[in-house]
Parts: structure tokens; C-alpha cells; sequence
């Protein structure tokens, strides 16, 4: 992934990190990744799919931090973009139709089983501790981090 990162970059383009997860909107993009990341966020429902295709470039590398899987409307988006993907996710076994595709390379999985912020305490509204936040972050960071080095290396 860091090398196909470090390829499109001496093209003059940035890798369109398609974000979905519950910790990565105020990190992809803002920090030293900032040299290589294009961060647009992309969930199946709502106007970020709509605007998905007036942020990106046709044929675009595009980084894909997902849940589980991939969802079948994005890859449709993807598609019809013509944008080469690789992706950061786990297995969604209990849904067949969200099997990562095939020219989806290289796949970084990130091994939580399905089930996402499903910790509940008293009194707060919400669920908690969120594998694929946690886990996309260290996935991401990697990534980044292995971009960077290459990038060094070639100064």
C-alpha cells in the first residue's frame, strides 16, 4: 500500500483516503500525512456518497478505511469512478455481499470480529470501544508511517 502511496505521489497526486470509523475524521489528513492524503469521508447513506464523486479524481488511487467488508454501494461509486483501491478492513462473514472485491489490492485486515462499539455503560447514551476505530488507526498510521520513511529515503 505505502508503495503504491509513494508511486502515485511522483505522479503528482494525492491518495484519496475514503474514510468511514468512529476515530479518523480529525486525524487522516491534518497532520504529516497531509503530504500524501486527500481525506474525503464516505459513508453508504446520506450526502457523503453523493458528494463522493465531485471530490475525486476518475481513476484516483483511493485508501479505503471501512468497517467490515465493503459495502456494495460504494464499490458501485468506486466503479463507476474508475478509482484503484486498496483497503483497510476486516471480514463481515455474515453478510456475503459485502465481500471485499477481488481487484480491491492489497487488502490490510484488521482482524476484529463484527460487532462495533457494542460496549454499553449506565447512564451513557451511547456504545462504546469501537474496534474498527481503533484498529483503522493503527492500520492507517502504519501505512503513513511506511509512506513517510519512503519519502525520506528518496530526498
Amino acid at each position: 500500500t505505502a508503495g503504491l502511496i509513494v508511486e502515485e505521489l511522483k505522479q503528482g497526486r494525492k491518495t484519496v483516503v475514503a474514510q468511514t470509523g468512529h476515530t479518523t475524521f480529525e486525524v487522516v489528513g491534518k497532520y504529516e500525512d497531509a503530504a500524501w492524503a486527500q481525506p474525503v469521508v464516505l459513508y453508504a447513506t446520506g450526502g457523503r456518497v453523493k458528494q463522493y464523486p465531485e471530490l475525486t479524481a476518475d481513476g484516483a488511487l483511493v485508501l479505503r478505511l471501512g468497517y467490515s467488508g465493503m459495502e456494495p454501494s460504494l464499490t458501485e461509486v468506486l466503479k463507476q469512478k474508475r478509482q484503484r483501491v486498496t483497503i483497510i478492513t476486516s471480514d463481515h462473514d455474515t453478510r456475503p455481499e459485502y465481500k471485499v472485491p477481488d481487484d480491491y489490492t492489497p487488502v490490510i485486515d484488521t482482524g476484529w470480529a463484527f460487532g462495533d462499539a457494542c460496549v454499553q455503560i449506565e447512564g451513557y447514551p451511547i456504545r462504546v470501544f469501537p474496534p474498527s476505530g481503533v484498529m483503522q488507526m493503527v492500520a492507517y498510521e502504519a501505512v503513513n508511517v511506511e509512506v513517510l520513511a519512503r519519502l525520506a529515503n528518496e530526498k
